[in-house]
């Protein structure tokens, strides 16, 4: 398994904080299968984004793991990456 990184960046929606209750809790399903390690919102920056940090086999996993989010499936993401990433140091390292 390895850990993934996954930046999302928001349209500017109205619906968003319709959506996110979805989102969270579509989140919250991906946490009780070991997939999801942590997340939230950056502070501070001049467009909305998220972070994701995700455990899988791959890339790909992750990409599926995330299709049905209401965040994506309704439109209130620009776009999203997903970069693997090796914690040496901290609560993530091995």
């Amino acid at each position: 398994m390895a850990f993934y990184v996954v930046t999302y960046h928001y349209r500017a929606d109205p619906r968003i904080d319709e959506v996110r209750p979805r989102h969270r809790e579509f989140l919250a399903t991906l946490v009780e299968r070991g997939v999801l390690r942590a997340s939230g919102p950056l502070v501070g920056v001049e467009k909305p984004a998220a972070v994701l940090v995700c455990e899988a086999e791959s890339a790909e996993a992750v990409e599926t793991a995330l299709a049905d989010d209401p965040f994506r499936t309704e439109g209130i993401l620009e776009r999203s990456e997903i970069t693997e990433w090796n914690p040496v140091i901290g609560v993530f390292a091995s």
